[in-house]
């Protein structure tokens, strides 16, 4: 028996492994395919056998945290919804004519955060182009929020 079927074997030896997490998974990600989550677990148990060194730790102990990660990667690259949506990067650069109008009401600092919060930076990219701390663009993000429901619910 060559290093190819001893590989084979530790591979084919995980399934059950496999299918535990992935069921594990699937009662938590009900929207994810167990069959989609078996494949990603299959390609993390191949990673495992393929790195695992037999001196610092037991195959299915080693296994477990790879199979575990490929699925969670292998879900973090569906889209939220489970349907086509499109990549964050083709948000549009303008926010809608409503959103502009209800922002030109707002204080310069307020305005300045959601106008930059709408093209789908963080806040903490937003706080490191303005210069202040994550926590200011939050209490601005917040506020002006606030200020524009309030605005609404008096028209409605």
């Amino acid at each position: 028996m060559g290093p190819a079927a001893t590989r084979d074997t530790q591979i084919l030896s995980l399934r059950p492994l496999v299918a535990q997490i992935a069921r594990r998974l699937h009662s938590k990600l009900y929207s994810v395919s167990l069959d989609d989550l078996i494949g990603w677990g299959m390609l993390g148990a191949i990673a495992a056998v393929d790195s695992h060194d037999p001196a610092r730790a037991p195959l299915h102990l080693f296994a477990r945290q790879r199979i575990r990660g490929a699925m969670l990667d292998g879900v973090g690259v569906l889209p939220p919804c489970g349907c086509d949506v499109e990549p964050a990067d083709h948000r549009p650069a303008r926010p809608p004519i409503e959103i502009t109008q209800a922002l030109s009401r707002l204080p310069e600092g307020q305005r300045r955060v959601l106008t930059i919060r709408l093209t789908g930076r963080t806040q903490r990219e937003t706080g490191a182009m303005l210069r202040v701390t994550q926590q200011a663009i939050s209490r601005r993000e917040r506020r002006a929020k606030w200020q524009i429901r309030a605005k609404y619910r008096k028209a409605a």
